[in-house]
């Protein structure tokens, strides 16, 4: 079976990285070899508390620790960009993971693990019909909250397929990659 995954690319300084857009995935995500890759390090360790979660213990990866990116995306019509601050879940890499960053339900709000109160952009999935051409477009909107008003940033999504074990009718979907059966979730 296979599983559509929306992708967008983004740019760490001068370094290009697919991201997997995952509502639903209660964190932001990637393998330690992605995190080398782009020249980061662990920023912070798992905590007691971390592991105390019921999405730590029913990992089947192996969790190494927490880093911060900065995530550069450009919009390929005006030539804007913009740069959301994400802290990511950094796991031990196997051999099914891709080379690419999941950006889970926080990211989508905008707000730190450990600063909830802070949130500096917004972001929404939009989807476009237009019945009368029989087309859908999805575009996904960023939005400073500290810059200029009104100035999204429209970059565009990448619709692939990926092999999964899911069945495409479920409520659920399980991605190979982390191992970890996540619920779908939809973003108004």
């Amino acid at each position: 079976m296979y599983q559509k995954v929306d992708l967008v690319t983004s740019y760490v300084g001068n370094k290009k990285v697919n991201c997997e857009l995952r509502l639903g995935w209660e964190f932001s995500m990637c393998s330690d070899k992605t995190i080398n890759r782009l020249g980061f390090k662990i920023d912070r360790p798992i905590s007691s508390e971390d592991r105390e979660m019921k999405f730590f213990r029913e990992m089947s990866t192996i969790p190494v620790g927490w880093s911060k990116l900065s995530l550069a995306f450009k919009s390929e019509k005006k030539h804007k960009s913009i740069i959301t601050n994400t802290e990511v879940l950094v796991v031990k890499h196997h051999i099914n993971m891709d080379d690419s960053i999941i950006l889970g339900s926080p990211w989508f709000m905008g707000r730190s693990l450990k600063h909830e109160d802070i949130q500096i952009y917004k972001a929404r999935i939009v989807i476009d019909i237009d019945m009368h051409d029989c087309y859908i477009r999805r575009i996904l909107h960023i939005k400073s909250l500290r810059g200029h008003k009104n100035k999204w940033v429209h970059v565009p999504i990448n619709e692939t397929d990926s092999d999964s074990d899911s069945d495409s009718d479920s409520d659920s979907s399980s991605s190979s990659d982390f191992g970890i059966l996540i619920n779908k979730a939809i973003l108004e």
